[in-house]
């Protein structure tokens, strides 16, 4: 069986197999999430041990035609992106769902390099709330674009008029936005300004973020289904 080109990439997650191995689900560049086995990973002399961990850089190869590849080499193409505090639950949050939303074995290389720019942010926010909301609101806004569910922010869905500052809307998975004729100010409305401010990548106001929160939130709800996410599990038990 032939060994794929190096292809840059970083853990999701990992768990422990068998015992002396891993299994490790990997983000790549040119593959997509893949799950590979780094066999011997937890022996002491393993030349992988210490390198399999989220947020750092690697280069890999594995080997397998099945969905489980075999990991065979692996190394570091630079230091780890240091996350701590709530920029690593952050971190592990974003690992989660593109786990739990991506298929395997299709790359997505723009959303590969957003997912490393979005680690270059967290890790500069210094726990600064504002900034992590943003950053992890803009992420999933670019997750959703590249899953083929992406937010129409700028026309109303049935009459293709353009959205207004002023006016509110609400959302219809798959479908779109459609003008709130009633002003009633329920959970399922959302400012025009916030739907322009997101396809802007504008959040600085603090109502406009938590309006973008709210839609997003219900959007990836309907994504995920109801198993709960293990980091939100964690963030509160923090």
């Amino acid at each position: 069986m032939s060994v794929t080109e190096l292809d840059a990439c970083f853990v999701l997650h990992y768990r422990l197999y068998r015992e002396t191995s891993l299994l490790v689900d990997l983000l790549s560049q040119q593959h997509g999430r893949v799950t590979v086995v780094a066999r011997g990973a937890r022996r002491k002399h393993c030349a992988f041990k210490g390198l399999l961990q989220p947020f750092t850089p690697l280069f890999a190869t594995w080997v397998g035609r099945r969905e489980l590849k075999t990991l065979r080499s692996v190394e570091a193409k630079q230091a780890s992106y240091r996350l701590n505090g709530r920029a690593l639950w952050c971190g592990l949050y974003v690992n989660e769902i593109l786990l739990r939303l991506l298929q395997a074995g299709i790359a997505f290389p723009v959303l590969f390099q957003r997912y490393e720019e979005t680690l270059v942010q967290l890790a500069g926010s210094h726990n600064d709330l504002d900034a992590l909301e943003r950053c992890l609101r803009l992420f999933e806004r670019d997750l959703l674009q590249a899953l083929g569910y992406g937010l129409q922010l700028t026309h109303v869905a049935d009459t293709g008029l353009p959205i207004v500052a002023d006016n509110y809307y609400y959302y219809e998975f798959e479908h779109g936005f459609r003008e709130q004729q009633e002003h009633s100010f329920g959970k399922r409305n959302y400012r025009g300004s916030s739907l322009l401010a997101l396809q802007q990548g504008c959040l600085d106001d603090a109502a406009t973020l938590a309006d973008v929160k709210r839609l997003l939130r219900s959007v990836f709800t309907l994504l995920l289904g109801n198993k709960p996410l293990k980091s939100k599990e964690l963030f509160m038990q923090v």
